[in-house]
């Protein structure tokens, strides 16, 4: 009888041992990887004995190979060597179709390749009819309906116009960026790349700044043809001129 409880009580001691010296069981607090890359979450989940595991990831652009989710969250306690499951931005997009069809209208084909989540570049070149689709580039490659092209990417739309086709040149002066880029494609003209001067420095002024200079010049009764490209430069704190300042004859 002796001799049974010496063994057990020689296990249990044996037991308590091996979960001390094994640091079994263990609990450590989960450090926070969201954000970092998979090769710095990786080394930092090492460094608290954790190890990892992908489920899921998602394309969104401008944020590849980012972690955006962990399972458990940050600060949580869990056992030594426990998985931590992350969800990973892909640094790769997926590929998907671009659907157009030549002949079409283009504002068709807007809608079906927006859709898919692709930007949309359009430059124009004489043709019988205003607006329809003569075809679509990806950089230098020429796309046939159907092609796959990553998601995020900008697609060129070559769309046609009558040549003798000319619509009055706006006057963009105090207008946002929203603003010029209505009163443009209403009149199927393209906005080249803005620009603006040094009083502009947050995304905040971006939105606020207003155009103080374009290009063609805005002159009473101007037609351009359409399809081509205005530039416009933009400031903080454009002042409109008033009713007799408008009025006023040139000089």
């Amino acid at each position: 009888m002796k001799a049974c409880i010496f063994a057990l009580v020689l296990i249990a001691i044996t037991w308590v041992a091996l979960r001390y010296y094994t640091k079994h069981g263990e609990r450590v607090v989960v450090p926070k990887v969201e954000g970092m890359t998979l090769d710095e979450a990786v080394s930092v989940l090492e460094e608290s004995n954790l190890s990892y595991k992908l489920i899921d990831s998602t394309f969104v652009k401008g944020k590849n190979g980012l972690i955006y989710t962990q399972i458990p969250s940050d600060s949580s306690f869990v056992k030594s060597e426990r998985e931590i499951y992350l969800k990973i931005y892909r640094t790769i997009p997926p590929q998907k179709p671009v659907r157009f069809k030549v002949g079409e209208p283009l504002e068709i084909a807007k809608t079906k390749i927006l859709s898919k989540g692709f930007e949309i570049e359009t430059k124009y070149q004489p043709g019988e009819f205003n607006n329809v689709v003569l075809g679509a580039y990806y950089g230098e490659k020429e796309l046939k309906d159907g092609d796959l092209v990553g998601m995020g990417e900008k697609v060129r739309l070559i769309v046609s116009e009558k040549k003798s086709t000319k619509v009055a040149l706006p006057d963009l002066y105090g207008m946002n960026l929203d603003e010029v880029k209505t009163a443009l494609n209403a009149l199927s003209l393209n906005l080249d790349y803005p620009l603006y001067d040094s009083s502009v420095i947050s995304k905040g002024d971006t939105i606020s700044s207003q155009v103080f200079k374009q290009m063609p010049k805005y002159d009473d009764g101007k037609k351009i043809r359409a399809g081509s490209t205005v530039n416009v430069w933009l400031k903080l704190g454009v002042e409109m001129p008033t009713e007799d300042q408008q009025n006023e004859e040139p000089k």
